[in-house]
């Protein structure tokens, strides 16, 4: 019995040291948030037209990735004015006929711990400088062929509308009110083709005139 005490005495002091170093080596981490959550960041934008035309009214639209229970808009620059809408996640606004440029905003918050700014630059549109007709070598060529002919307009990205119209016995087939018509040309001589661009920034108009160009071989 003598040499079975200090044997055990030596084996419960090496399980105690064993036990320490792996306690150090694992520490328990009881770090939490208070709510017990880790909220994602918040993200917020605002959706409506970036190019506008002066004196006219849009509408925008405010959205987020939490749920918003207030709203603020505002506007930072330029001739604008919120006409309705405030308070909540949608706005009305005008734009001044002096309108060159100006910046939208709005800030929303669920009542607690999250909110989110979002602003939209916003622009008037240009009114156009000319349109051109080009007509498509590739299509039609002689009297009483299909041509085709193209319009493109300088100076603005606001879109709009075309007209067209065709002389001396032509007639278009087809793309009336777009960029690209096909006419029927006349079985004997040749014709003239015209269009009128209305655009969508204050429904400034401008056209071309030109004449059909037949092949040297026809």
């Amino acid at each position: 019995m003598r040499f079975i005490k200090p044997f055990l005495s030596t084996i419960l002091f090496s399980f105690l040291i064993l036990s320490c170093q792996q306690e150090e080596v694992s520490p328990i981490n009881t770090e939490s948030s208070p709510e017990g959550r880790l909220d994602p960041p918040t993200t917020c934008n605002i959706t409506g037209p970036s190019v506008v035309e002066p004196g006219t009214s849009e509408s925008y639209s405010y959205s987020s990735n939490f749920t918003e229970s207030s709203y603020t808009w505002s506007v930072t620059s330029g001739a604008i004015t919120i006409t309705s809408g405030q308070g909540t996640g949608n706005a009305t606004v005008s734009f001044g006929s002096n309108f060159t440029s100006g910046r939208l905003c709005a800030n929303a918050s669920n009542g607690s711990d999250l909110s989110c700014q979002a602003c939209i630059d916003i622009d008037a549109c240009d009114e156009p400088t000319g349109v051109s007709i080009t007509q498509d070598y590739t299509v039609g060529g002689c009297e009483g062929e299909v041509f085709r002919f193209d319009a493109a307009v300088s100076g603005t990205t606001a879109g709009g509308s075309y007209s067209w119209s065709v002389g001396n016995g032509a007639s278009i087939t087809s793309g009336q009110g777009t960029s690209t018509i096909y006419v029927q040309s006349p079985s004997s001589g040749g014709f003239t083709i015209q269009v009128t661009h209305t655009s969508n920034c204050n429904n400034a108009q401008v056209s071309a005139f030109t004449l059909a160009e037949f092949d040297a071989g026809c």
